[in-house]
């Protein structure tokens, strides 16, 4: 462990994690990294198809990337989980848990010893036509507005990925799924996390 750096952890579905649609594919904690520098470390700690909601199908605080992320002792970490809920079923059956437990996921971090700076940061934008039929009006209308909320309850910073990725309108930026980010998406939403946590005071 090298005490000298800054250390970010990235807290994430497979939009952080990473995924295969390309097979060179690179997650933007890559290009954070490359951003960032020397001075920091940038620790991905994405998992593939978890929510934030520990009632549905795959909680990520069952999973041990969440255990490695909690004892990873950060400075900083980004959380951007969410997309996962917007699957029919886990929002029909769990929607209501949302809030509550997301909430306490980042209180888990906000909790830790190093007291880390602790961005909350909404979901790329769910494309009506995608592959995995996720509802893009769930995030729209209910996961992302409920994290800015959120943040300004617990008067946490935003990192309003949803809202900068719609703005974009720009379906190049994703996978042929139309969900998952590709390299060139990925690159952008580094820029995104660099250009708040560069102007930092730590």
């Amino acid at each position: 462990m090298d005490d000298k750096k800054i250390r970010i952890a990235c807290i994430g579905d497979s939009n952080t994690d990473g995924w295969p649609g390309e097979l060179d594919y690179t997650p933007y904690t890559v290009y954070l990294q490359k951003l960032l520098g020397e001075s920091y470390l940038v620790m991905n700690f994405g998992k593939f198809n978890t929510t934030a909601t520990f009632s549905m199908d795959d909680p990520y605080i069952d999973n041990e990337v969440y255990n490695n992320a909690i004892a990873s002792e950060p400075d900083i970490v980004t959380i951007m989980i969410g997309g996962n809920e917007c699957k029919d079923y886990n929002w029909n059956s769990f929607g209501g848990d949302f809030r509550k437990d997301y909430s306490a996921l980042a209180d888990n971090f906000l909790e830790l010893n190093t007291k880390p700076k602790v961005f909350l940061c909404t979901p790329a934008p769910v494309n009506p036509d995608n592959f995995y039929k996720l509802s893009s009006e769930i995030m729209a209308n209910e996961v992302a507005p409920a994290i800015r909320e959120i943040a300004k309850e617990k008067k946490l910073a935003l990192i309003d990925i949803n809202s900068k990725l719609s703005q974009l309108n720009d379906l190049s930026l994703f996978d042929k799924d139309k969900l998952h980010l590709n390299n060139k998406g990925h690159e952008i939403v580094a820029g995104f996390f660099y250009d708040i946590i560069a102007t930092l005071q730590l």
